[in-house]
């Protein structure tokens, strides 16, 4: 995550430059309902299934509407269905929608002191917080799970979340109750996502991300040592991943694009040099990868 000092700069940047302001603006503009009235939080965990979101007439995946936990719209014959599976259908993107704009709101917040910003992404927080151990572990197809059916997508929700949470908190933003209700939730979230180890699959990537990001949160050596340089850690996804790219066949573009982002971020997290050729490797010394405290009381990895 970005230092206080480095939000301070980006503060000034954007002050002075057009298309960051305009950038700014439209995160403000995305958000505009959100800052005027609260988000639906659904109280129900996700499922899925075969017939939940989808349109019994024609089998069209239903329109996902944040604002609309109950009806859900066909794009194709402009139906209107309702009941339980549709609405856990639907609870599986919000939860996610939720997460994200809680990093939005975050951005919002410490780029221009927007308090109603800072507000709402608090109450996204402290809402989790109180509901999250409430979510069954139940009904799982890929691994354990409150929120979602896999672990993965936790670990993806769970992510935006902290994210919210140490921008505010590197800015000196994040109230008491925010702050316990992030703990909240990554101490149990930690056990669910580090007793799954999906070894060298994708999934894994981001499981390693959200652990990683719990043991920033909570100083945990221990945890950031078993996420980057554990059997499946980091480093181990980058050496058998990408030691050749052009033996690297992913099944999808969207699919090599994730994986090219995570390993950018791994990169800088871990202390690792990306070589042009990826013929060798080596590690930055370990005063180049070291952890320390902010000046809003947390600690970051940082290279």
């Amino acid at each position: 995550m970005l230092t206080a000092d480095e939000l301070s700069q980006r503060r000034s940047d954007i002050s002075s430059a057009a298309d960051l302001a305009g950038g700014v603006a439209t995160i403000e503009r995305r958000l505009a309902r959100l800052l005027e009235e609260p988000p639906r939080f659904p109280e129900t965990k996700a499922m899925l299934s075969v017939d939940g979101g989808v349109c019994p007439d024609d089998a069209t995946a239903l329109t996902f509407d944040p604002w609309s936990p109950e009806d859900h719209r066909c794009p194709t014959c402009h139906q209107i269905w309702s009941g339980d599976r549709h609405h856990r259908a639907w609870a599986r993107w919000q939860h996610l929608w939720l997460a994200e704009r809680a990093g939005d709101l975050a951005t919002l917040a410490v780029l221009t002191d927007h308090e109603a910003a800072r507000a709402r992404a608090s109450e996204i927080l402290c809402w989790y917080g109180h509901h999250y151990a409430e979510f069954p572990n139940v009904d799982n197809v890929l691994g354990p799970a409150r929120v979602f059916f896999s672990t993965y997508l936790e670990s993806i929700w769970l992510e935006n979340l902290m994210a919210a949470g140490f921008l505010l908190a590197e800015t000196g933003q994040l109230d008491q109750a925010a702050n316990d209700a992030i703990s909240a939730i990554a101490d149990p979230a930690a056990t669910i996502i580090g007793e799954y180890d999906e070894r060298l699959s994708n999934r894994q990537t981001w499981n390693n991300a959200a652990l990683l990001s719990i043991a920033v949160w909570f100083e945990d050596e221990e945890l950031a040592h078993r996420c980057i340089e554990g059997t499946t850690g980091l480093i181990a996804h980058l050496l058998h991943g990408y030691m050749d790219l052009a033996r690297t066949v992913c099944g999808t573009k969207a699919r090599t694009t994730i994986s090219l982002r995570s390993r950018d971020c791994y990169v800088a997290l871990g202390g690792l040099d990306w070589p042009a050729s990826t013929s060798s490797w080596s590690r930055t010394s370990p005063n180049q990868s070291t952890v320390y405290s902010s000046p809003a009381g947390k600690r970051h990895c940082r290279t």
